[in-house]
């Protein structure tokens, strides 16, 4: 093996620890992105719930509607009245 040849094959050693050094560090960046991102979504969920339960709990205290009166019925017009005012 010459000289030249020697020195390609340290280059490309060299390169590949490298190369394998950045993938692994990227590995490591997602899976904590993705960590941090289920702790985001069960953070949600869990707000999601207590407000839901704090919404059900305020509707179950609140007072119950007071019932609507009966709108006319459409069928008939109301008279026009009289005297003109």
């Amino acid at each position: 093996m010459s000289k030249a040849e020697q020195r390609g094959a340290e280059a490309r050693r060299e390169a590949q620890i490298v190369w394998s050094r950045d993938q692994q560090r990227n590995a490591e960046i997602l899976e904590e992105r993705e960590k941090a991102r289920l702790a985001g979504a069960e953070k949600t969920a869990r707000l999601r719930q207590l407000r839901l339960a704090r919404e059900a709990e305020l509707a179950a205290a609140a007072k119950p509607p007071r019932p609507r009166r009966k709108a006319a019925k459409a069928g008939k017009p109301k008279p026009a009245p009289k005297g003109g005012g």
